[in-house]
């Protein structure tokens, strides 16, 4: 059974332990995206922090900058509940490949 997503725990807690980890877990591109994510978090909605979440993952396994570790630390889909309301991309659905990031990258 997935857990109901709660974007506090990302917000609040993980995010800002990646942004802190070492350049051999997370690069300064891929930090720095967090950090300035981070930047704001009263505007996002758990909607948002999926979605980031989710682009970040896509970078760091299509690109690279992530460790292992990481991956699977950001990997939410397979043990969360995605968010409801619109917008919530998933791979489970296929919705993830209409992600604007995807479009981009």
């Amino acid at each position: 059974m997935k857990t109901k997503f709660d974007k506090e725990t990302w917000i609040e807690g993980i995010l800002p332990n990646l942004a802190n980890m070492s350049d051999d877990a997370i690069d300064n591109h891929l930090r720095s995206e967090i950090v300035r994510f981070l930047k704001e978090p009263a505007a996002w909605t758990d909607v948002d922090v999926w979605n980031f979440l989710k682009e970040i993952l896509d970078i760091g396994v299509h690109v690279g900058g992530l460790s292992g570790f990481v991956i699977a630390i950001i990997d939410v889909e397979p043990y969360y509940e995605a968010p409801s309301g619109p917008g919530a991309y998933k791979q489970e659905d296929g919705s993830i490949q209409n992600a604007p990031w995807r479009k981009e990258h």
